[in-house]
């Protein structure tokens, strides 16, 4: 059975994570239980951006990936996608997991380059199968990273 963790105050001095809200897994829809994140500069009251991370693997979390995560434009180009990356992290290892899934769309060049930032290996680029909710969405490839939480 799977149970929430405190996940405490989670920063690296530059940027903090603001849980907002703990989501049950969703059987129907496959939906793995996920933690979502508020993402702000160190001790600083505005949103920069938000990121969640979804606890498991299955056949959602490999095309949507295990991370999500927008960065808002004003702040983008700091590398803060990344570093909440490594900040969430934490997260998964709480829960027991050694691996993350990160995907993102092919023409999205700044998500790809965090993926490769983080040192994640890319698994290639994969047809999204009919069935899942992000083909209903419009996505019909996405590119796959694997990034291993036990190297760094």
């Amino acid at each position: 059975m799977f149970r929430f963790k405190d996940v405490g105050y989670l920063t690296d001095g530059e940027i903090d994570l603001i849980i907002e809200k703990k989501v049950p897994a969703h059987l129907e829809k496959f939906a793995a239980p996920s933690y979502h994140f508020q993402i702000k500069q160190h001790l600083m009251p505005y949103e920069i951006g938000k990121i969640d991370i979804r606890v498991g693997y299955n056949e959602n979390t490999f095309y949507g990936g295990n991370i999500g995560y927008e960065i808002y434009p004003p702040y983008r180009g700091h590398h803060y996608a990344a570093k909440a990356c490594q900040i969430i992290k934490r997260v998964a290892q709480l829960h027991g997991m050694n691996y993350l899934y990160i995907s993102c769309l092919p023409d999205n060049l700044p998500s790809n380059k965090t993926c490769q930032r983080l040192g994640a290996r890319w698994l290639g680029n994969y047809v999204v199968p009919f069935h899942l909710e992000m083909y209903m969405m419009g996505v019909r490839e996405i590119n796959v990273y694997e990034w291993n939480l036990t190297l760094d």
